[in-house]
């Protein structure tokens, strides 16, 4: 009789996994408590003014597009915010003071516009957008190239630079072309339902590794 047969026979016959160090648990309750939350499922309200949403399943975008006038606009956001936490700022720079409730910190999204038009020729905005409010950050042309990180091309002057008078008229273009507080603020509350669906189905494909 060979020593240790039993074993290599049940090594060959059976595959048997390692503790997963209570991950599959702690996964499964995070997606129930998202899913009790409604997390993942309410697709939100249309956008406003004729823009059209592309969906992008298992992505990290939220992309709305229209036509008007002979323009192509497309609004590309990336889920992936940032927050402004004035928590971390000392009171003389606008923190909290000792003993003053720290409020939640305040979330924000960029948003690139790109307006097309016949012959090729473009400009593209970058929109930073909070809860109830938006700025443009830089109006340029030809537009920035979302894919060249390291594009050194001059594409504007510094925003804040521009007279007020040009950087007025840039916000009423944008709103002309339906890009007002209306779908900014749609625009950001969609970008809080993207992601958390897609926070949500990442749980359940770990889940289902898991299982």
């Amino acid at each position: 009789r060979r020593a240790g047969g039993g074993a290599a026979t049940r090594r060959a016959g059976a595959r048997t996994f390692a503790s997963d160090g209570g991950l599959g648990e702690a996964i499964a309750a995070e997606l129930e408590e998202e899913e009790g939350n409604g997390a993942g499922l309410n697709d939100g309200p249309p956008p406003p003014n004729d823009f059209v949403v592309e969906p992008t399943p298992g992505m990290r975008n939220v992309i709305a597009k229209r036509s008007v006038d002979g323009d192509d606009v497309t609004v590309t956001l990336d889920v992936f915010g940032e927050t402004d936490d004035v928590g971390e700022l000392p009171p003389e720079l606008g923190g909290p003071a000792p003993g003053d409730d720290e409020d939640e910190p305040a979330r924000f999204f960029t948003a690139m516009v790109k307006v097309e038009r016949a012959g090729g020729k473009a400009m593209s905005f970058q929109v930073e957008l909070e809860q109830d409010s938006f700025e443009v950050l830089s109006a340029q042309t030809p537009p920035m190239d979302l894919d060249a990180i390291n594009d050194q091309r001059y594409l504007s002057p510094e925003y804040e630079n521009l007279a007020d008078s040009v950087q007025d008229a840039v916000v009423a273009f944008l709103a002309e072309r339906g890009m007002d507080e209306e779908f900014f603020g749609w625009l950001f509350n969609a970008a809080i339902d993207k992601e958390e669906a897609e926070y949500v189905e990442w749980l359940r494909r770990v889940k289902d590794f898991l299982e």
